[in-house]
């Protein structure tokens, strides 16, 4: 079975110097917790999208969790 994905167009990213960010990098930790659940609820209702409907969709945001042990641990 083929699921179809949504039609969005695909960017290239920019060539331009004018357009070079600067990314850096860090461990997550306590205080992360507040946006890092954003994220996930935001990534669970968007990337899923195209594959699931909305009863699947709340019944991933009910399984998924974030796994403080990572972040505690230092490998998040």
């Amino acid at each position: 079975m083929t699921i179809p994905l949504p039609a969005r167009p695909f960017l290239s990213p920019p060539r331009s110097a004018q357009f070079l960010m600067s990314l850096t990098h860090r461990l997550a930790r306590r205080a992360d917790l507040d946006a890092l659940r954003t994220l996930m609820d935001a990534a669970i209702g968007e990337l899923q999208r195209p594959f699931l409907d909305d009863s699947q969709i709340a019944s991933s945001r009910a399984i998924m969790g974030l796994d403080t042990q990572l972040i505690d641990d230092g490998t998040y």
